[in-house]
């Protein structure tokens, strides 16, 4: 049977004892920012800190760039690397791959600049501290690694200045012990930012890989394709500003154990699994594997069967404060928003469109079929302007 449906809701007045006009009312079982304030401050950590995005980082600092205390230079060309300003950290250069730092650096306030361009090379840092790394118009393709493998677990700063691009191969050559999970990868915090541009093409995993958080707060980022994700990481990706375009055979951006926090920004995903998603898998009551979105212009396109445009594991929440959201999936049983818990739309626009027909779902045991909202538990709608279109046979 051939499905259609379209729904038109505008709720901009309308209002339940679930939404009240501020997020952070006492403990609104709707609210993922409101994990535990038994204090009363807003605030989960009982500091007396009020703030209204749940970013909860280890050492509670800013994530702007610290005080530069010394200047790697790292200079391509063709084949080959030049590297000035190393002093006492060491540094090795086979051809073009670079490695700087070693098990026994620790330097706070690192800066390394990586400028010119090879198509045989690649650069890995060994820097257990705070550091920067600031791409001035570099390209960077490597047949057998990631384009900039981060190993420290601290915070990098990676700083956009002019065009780069960053490529890799189908394969990798990892050393024994160590990750490398994407065309640029980190073992620690990912902060993106600046003015400039920055092409990403994975042929091997990711695009952006980081086992920590991954934060952007400026620039454009483009994730030109990706055989995995474009964004992938562990703790929570939160976007605060920029331009980020993502083309990827995986999800476009994935958190394995936390949140999405979307502020501002121009984001565009077209991909073949979930466009947004998140989950955890393990034991600990204070991860909420939660998508916020508070405001920016976000586009996604979904493709593949059960390709879901936002979705969450594991009683995750959404909710929707504000912002311009598109969704259109074309996959089988794919849902547009579809939460493990609630969804809460409070603000914003949303249209939302799906067209895939329904099949029998073997987790659910149940014919499946594509929607624009499904909640687990409850939704509930008490601002913002709601379009939704589903068609597709079955259902």
């Amino acid at each position: 049977m051939k499905r259609s449906f379209i729904l038109i809701l505008v709720a901009t007045l309308f209002a339940t004892s679930s939404c009240s006009p501020s997020i952070r009312q006492g403990m609104d079982p709707f609210d993922p920012y409101d994990q535990d304030d038994s204090d009363g401050d807003d605030d989960d950590s009982g500091t007396g800190k009020d703030s209204d995005d749940p970013i909860k980082e280890d050492d509670n600092s800013d994530d702007n760039p610290g005080s530069t205390s010394q200047t790697i230079v790292v200079s391509f060309s063709d084949n080959s690397a030049t590297v000035s300003g190393q002093g006492t950290i060491p540094v090795t250069c086979d051809g073009a791959f670079v490695t700087i730092g070693g098990s026994a650096t620790a330097q706070e306030g690192l800066e390394i600049e990586l400028k010119g361009s090879t198509t045989s090379g690649g650069v890995k840092i060994y820097n257990n501290a705070p550091q920067t790394v600031t791409l001035s118009g570099v390209s960077i393709t490597s047949s057998k690694s990631s384009a900039l493998n981060i190993q420290g677990k601290k915070k990098t700063n990676i700083i956009l200045k002019g065009s780069s691009a960053f490529k890799d191969g189908s394969s990798y050559s990892t050393a024994s012990g160590e990750d490398e999970k994407g065309c640029l990868f980190s073992e620690g915090q990912i902060i993106l930012s600046g003015d400039g541009s920055l092409e990403v093409s994975s042929n091997y995993a990711h695009g952006i890989a980081t086992d920590d958080y991954f934060r952007m707060m400026g620039g454009t980022l483009k994730v030109m394709g990706a055989v995995k994700d474009g964004i992938h990481a562990n703790d929570y990706i939160r976007i605060d500003g920029g331009t980020l375009n993502i083309k990827c055979t995986g999800d476009g951006i994935d958190c394995d154990e936390g949140y999405v926090h979307v502020v501002d920004g121009n984001i565009t995903i077209e991909c073949g699994d979930d466009g947004i998603s998140t989950a955890y898998e393990g034991t600990d009551s204070s991860i909420s594997p939660y998508i916020a979105i508070d405001g920016g212009t976000i586009n996604i396109k979904t493709s593949s069967e059960k390709g879901h445009g936002m979705t969450t594991d594991n009683q995750g929440d959404i909710l929707i404060n504000a912002g311009n959201i598109t969704v259109s999936t074309t996959g089988a049983a794919s849902k547009a928003i579809k939460s493990s818990n609630n969804i809460t739309v409070k603000g914003g626009t949303l249209n939302l469109s799906t067209s895939g027909s329904a099949m029998y779902d073997s987790d659910e045991k149940d014919t499946s079929s594509s929607s624009c909202l499904k909640a687990a538990n409850i939704i509930t709608l008490c601002g913002g302007n709601i379009t939704g279109k589903s068609t597709g046979a079955g259902g």
